[in-house]
């Protein structure tokens, strides 16, 4: 189950916007200075990191978490540490970002995006409650807890929240997709074949959803299909390492 959950996670989450907070109305001097000095550094770090560059950002944010310890610098850092794979500073820097700033959303879902990754979906899911607490229209958290249900096998739980997050926006491609894995994974090829067919079909559509067509091509033994899609896939070697992981996690 455990790599399963980390699999699921790989799959089907997306990244999660950087929280910048909000310039306040009035400042003293110290605090604008402050203000000032930080905002140009975190917009470095966000261009940086914007070309993958998260070394960079990361050697840019870290003088000045140690200054202030601000919670959005400290999110800011978690972000990076999360895009390089480091799980553990990046749980530390999310920690940060929730005891300085209880409001800080995006800190908790990215708790719960680590706790994922760790192949910890009851934990994601009490992260997520948490972000959906503050906020209970959150996209990511929501998504976050379909996720997290959709890995410990609870399908028609995970896929109330995926339509919760339809009725919101029934255009979100990115959830349509969602949804596609979650009858997938359920072994519902047909429900899942339909609604990847449909957004590939729109011609705009989330880069995964080829590879999670064919997936789906392959577990339920239609070959000819795959045949045929393998000739678009971007990345094959890809395709084949994730099919192997998933098919070895289900066995």
């Amino acid at each position: 189950m455990k790599n399963v959950t980390i699999l699921i996670s790989i799959i089907l989450l997306t990244g999660c916007s950087l929280n910048k907070g909000v310039d306040r109305a009035f400042f003293t001097e110290e605090t604008a200075i402050s203000t000032d000095y930080t905002k140009p550094h975190q917009e470095l770090a966000a261009t940086a990191s914007s070309v993958d560059d998260y070394v960079n950002a990361i050697k840019i944010l870290q003088p000045l978490y140690q200054q202030r310890k601000e919670a959005r610098v400290a999110l800011q850092l978690a972000e990076n540490y999360l895009k390089l794979g480091d799980l553990i500073n990046a749980e530390f820097y999310y920690q940060q970002a929730t005891k300085d700033n209880k409001t800080q959303v995006a800190a908790w879902v990215g708790m719960g995006k680590v706790a994922l990754q760790h192949g910890n979906a009851h934990q994601a899911m009490n992260h997520f409650a948490q972000a959906l607490k503050i906020d209970e229209n959150d996209y990511k958290a929501l998504n976050g807890m379909a996720v997290a249900l959709d890995s410990l096998g609870k399908y028609q739980h995970a896929r109330n929240y995926y339509r919760k997050l339809l009725t919101k926006n029934s255009n979100d491609k990115q959830v349509y997709n969602n949804l596609a894995v979650s009858y997938l994974l359920q072994g519902q090829y047909h429900e899942a074949e339909e609604i990847l067919r449909q957004l590939i079909a729109s011609r705009v559509y989330p880069k995964n959803a080829l590879y999670n067509l064919a997936i789906v091509y392959s577990l339920s033994g239609q070959s000819q299909k795959l045949h045929e899609l393998m000739q678009v896939i971007p990345d094959k070697v890809y395709f084949n390492r994730q099919l192997t992981k998933l098919k070895s996690s289900l066995r």
